[in-house]
């Protein structure tokens, strides 16, 4: 197809503000977040806009490749 760059991001439970409301993805939420110290990285709670703020430095800096981020990636 001729794509030089993909990005995959492979965030966990996305947290912030919605429309919505979930109750169950609410506790779920709740629950990840008040145990996340004792998680692994790739099971962290993650901010909606942090990965955002990830995606967009990554089309920024595209480099070629395909490149896969989990939550150390996007926070750092």
């Amino acid at each position: 197809l001729g794509i030089e760059s993909v990005y995959f991001f492979r965030p966990s439970i996305l947290t912030g503000n919605r429309k919505e409301f979930r109750f169950g993805e609410r506790l779920g939420i709740a629950v990840m977040s008040a145990i996340s110290f004792l998680l692994p990285s790739a099971y962290k709670p993650i901010k909606a806009a942090t990965v955002a703020r990830a995606m967009l430095r990554a089309a920024k800096n595209a480099s070629p490749g395909t490149h896969i981020h989990h939550y150390k990636e996007m926070v750092g």
